[in-house]
């Protein structure tokens, strides 16, 4: 069969998404004319759009061979590259490709994008400027002003995602970089934009996760809960959303929820002496002793330094009746926070119950800052003086 008749049926091939019998056809072309330019780029642009980087490159290369002065080429090739993640290599192709045709826009915002990915911020920056001055791009105003975000010219990346929302209101990456830039300038909005966000994106985890997070600072505890519930409807097991939906379950004194939250916490991470220590308070609250016992010991053993991971241990043993381990647990805290008269007030209280009445005082000494025996004493001073004052 004639090559070109096999490059004209794949190309029919292709155009109804018959990707196998396309490359089939243009490989029988190839083989049987391997000048044929046309089979050579369509096999690649085939093969680069179902994720063979590799053999799409090899393909390009051949249609540079053929024809070096083609940019599509190069430009082609630039992509395969960047998708294997070379990124340095593609921003040569890409180089080449705006030398033979300067005025292509994509050329210039993908070459800003491999730039990006280099580290090379004010290479790309400039780059997606030219890609600017060639076609107006809400893709290229947003990356740009993220770019210009990092480089500290805040204004000019607002300037930049104003122009972004406004050219596509849709773009929900566009409202939330923004977002993210009036958290960072202190400005109002965040939230109005995070919400557009998410109107435009309803599954756009990132931005529950933020405008949870501003809810919380906000002390919307309410919003916040719906919005970490949001983003675990999209990804159920994000330890860090866990935790902190777990923190502001805790606020709201929804004790249940707290350890339900954590113990699925825990189970990605269980070296997180915070979530122990949460979980256990949140077990003293729901009356379950032993595991809000089993929990504190955990948080003591990985940090043995922390002396309310103690108190807390304190309460739950004396809420069992263990006054003795009670008691030891509140000596170590002391020792580890000798100025905290809370903690001498617990204890107080718990040489009492002991019958520990020297003890006691000694406590209540530590509370007061002086001796009793000496409060004692100067009280009688003063009484003896006014009586001596006034003759009785």
């Amino acid at each position: 069969m004639d090559p070109r008749t096999l490059i004209n049926q794949s190309n029919e091939h292709a155009r109804r998404g018959d990707i196998e019998r396309a490359i089939s056809g243009y490989t029988k072309a190839i083989e049987l004319d391997p000048s044929l330019v046309s089979a050579w780029m369509n096999r690649g642009i085939l093969r680069a759009r179902r994720g063979d980087h590799d053999p799409a490159a090899a393909d390009f290369t051949q249609v540079i061979r053929l024809a070096p002065s083609r940019a599509d080429a190069w430009h082609h090739r630039a992509n395969a590259r960047a998708a294997k993640g070379d990124h340095p290599g593609a921003i040569e192709d890409f180089s080449e490709a705006l030398r033979l045709d300067p005025r292509s826009a994509p050329a210039w915002f993908n070459r800003a994008v491999a730039r990006a990915r280099t580290n090379d911020t004010q290479g790309a920056c400039a780059d997606f400027s030219e890609a600017l001055r060639l076609a107006p791009d809400p893709m290229a105003h947003t990356n740009r002003g993220m770019l210009r975000s990092q480089l500290g010219d805040l204004d000019g990346a607002l300037a930049d995602l104003n122009e972004a929302v406004r050219l596509d209101p849709s773009s929900a990456r566009a409202w939330y970089n923004r977002a993210l830039l009036r958290v960072t300038k202190g400005e109002a909005g965040a939230l109005h934009d995070l919400t557009q966000a998410i109107q435009a994106n309803p599954d756009y985890f990132e931005a529950y996760w933020d405008r949870g997070l501003l809810h919380a600072q906000r002390e919307d505890l309410d919003g916040a809960i719906a919005d970490f519930t949001q983003a675990l409807r999209i990804r159920p097991r994000e330890a860090k959303v866990l935790f902190h939906r777990a923190l502001a379950r805790q606020a709201r004194r929804e004790f249940p929820g707290v350890v339900e939250d954590l113990t699925l916490y825990l189970e990605l991470d269980a070296s997180n002496v915070d979530a122990y220590r949460t979980r256990g308070r949140a077990r003293i609250e729901t009356g379950d002793l032993d595991g809000a016992i089993a929990d504190l010991t955990e948080a003591i053993r990985l940090y043995p330094w922390h002396p309310q991971t103690l108190a807390d241990r304190a309460t739950a043993l004396t809420k069992k009746g263990d006054v003795q381990g009670a008691l030891a647990d509140t000596d170590e805290a002391i020792r580890l926070d000798p100025n905290n008269r809370e903690l001498y007030a617990s204890r107080t209280l718990l040489r009492s119950a002991a019958g520990d009445q020297a003890g006691v005082v000694g406590d209540l000494e530590k509370m007061l800052g002086v001796s009793l025996e000496a409060k004692v004493e100067e009280a009688i001073r003063q009484i003896m003086a006014r009586r001596r004052s006034t003759g009785e």
